[in-house]
């Protein structure tokens, strides 16, 4: 076991040891974020592990060899990762009091989304291309939240817990794909803008899905294919009006 480091509000230089380090980014006593611009923290050798609680925006100076970035969030705020490396894994623990935006990400690193009913935004560099995939895992989250995932062609949600409620606003994406247990409820397809999108597939969940096309009117006369799961799915197409849903 490696060492706690605790972040100040004063700009923090830490370097890490060769075990699995904590640096602890929580807010001070008197509801202060500690993880602020001028913060330079070096994870060192071992697996360690970011926690963060912010109550406003902030980009890092700098954020190196720490593999895992937990964060949470007391307000709207945007954590702009563009200065890290070597993070692999990005959790949003109980996000409250306004959406989340993480930008300055790849989408080779792994994401999950839980116990909120905010919205998340996640932002990705070099998603220029047309065949750009990420999953995200999503575990209770509620309250019909939007996720939004810019420049992503294939989007596989990975469920857990007992009921999610969320909203999907993709507008690259040509596949949507929902696996996991738990109950589902897609409220919208927000697409707005998006001319792509041909798969909606729910093979892989066997909780219950109520998913809510909308109007997804930039698409046209393009046919949708749409496979259920194994629960006791609802699909509304109503909405959906210009093309074919299979």
């Amino acid at each position: 076991e490696g060492s706690t480091f605790n972040l100040t509000t004063s700009a923090d230089n830490i370097t890490g040891t060769s075990k699995d380090d904590t640096i602890n980014a929580a807010l001070n006593a008197n509801g202060t974020q500690t993880l602020n611009t001028m913060d330079k923290i070096a994870g060192g050798a071992g697996t360690d592990t970011l926690q963060m609680t912010l109550a406003g925006s902030v980009t890092p100076r700098s954020l190196t060899s720490v593999e895992t970035v937990d964060v949470t969030a007391t307000a709207a705020a945007t954590l702009d990762l563009r200065n890290s490396t070597g993070v692999d894994t990005i959790n949003s623990l109980g996000v409250t009091g306004g959406a989340l935006t993480v930008q300055g990400i790849s989408t080779s690193q792994t994401y999950s989304i839980s116990d909120t009913a905010q919205a998340h935004t996640l932002t990705f560099d070099a998603v220029t291309g047309t065949s750009d995939s990420v999953t995200v895992s999503v575990g209770n989250v509620t309250g019909s939240a939007n996720l939004t995932l810019a420049g992503i062609e294939t989007v596989s949600l990975a469920f857990s817990g007992s009921t999610n409620d969320i909203d999907v606003v993709a507008t690259a994406a040509g596949t949507l794909n929902l696996s996991g247990s738990s109950d589902v409820t897609v409220g919208n397809l927000n697409m707005a803008g998006s001319t792509s999108l041909s798969t909606i597939s729910a093979s892989g969940l066997t909780g219950a899905l109520t998913l809510t096309t909308g109007s997804m009117s930039a698409i046209g006369a393009t046919t949708v294919n749409v496979t259920t799961g194994s629960g006791a799915d609802v699909i509304d197409v109503s909405g959906h009006t210009t093309g074919d849903l299979s």
